[in-house]
């Protein structure tokens, strides 16, 4: 189990952390509850977009409604704080907060430190091998 703080931009780990390839079943937290997958191992990254951080939810006119994980191209980032994207998935075009926007290689950082989680987990059968 890896100890310490989570990544910035890494979801929180409490516990262990499953592998995508091991059955619901066999993906087990200290407390015993199973545990879903955290990421998709299979996951892409387009070098040339960018994608939302988190869910962001438009309050004003030229704002835009994106979900997390949403594949952006980025049309403007002059301003500090607001960056105008278009989301890929509804064509939308709008601003969305400049610190909700993961660059591709933020997003590799991010997915790398979780995959490297997931390949140190201990499942059941390591336990029932003793370790």
């Amino acid at each position: 189990m890896v100890a310490g703080p989570s990544p910035i931009g890494a979801p929180p780990v409490a516990g262990l952390v499953p592998t995508a390839s091991q059955p619901a079943s066999d993906q087990i937290r200290p407390n015993g509850e199973a545990s879903p997958p955290l990421v998709d191992l299979d996951e892409t990254i387009d070098y040339g977009l960018v994608y939302a951080r988190h869910t962001f939810v438009a309050n004003l006119e030229g704002q835009v409604c994106v979900l997390k994980s949403d594949s952006l191209e980025l049309l403007d980032d002059s301003n500090s704080y607001w960056w105008l994207v278009k989301c890929i998935k509804t064509d939308e075009i709008g601003y969305i907060p400049a610190e909700n926007v993961e660059t591709p290689f933020e997003r590799l950082a991010r997915l790398n430190s979780v995959r490297n989680v997931q390949l140190t987990l201990v499942t059941n059968q390591d336990l029932a091998d003793g370790l």
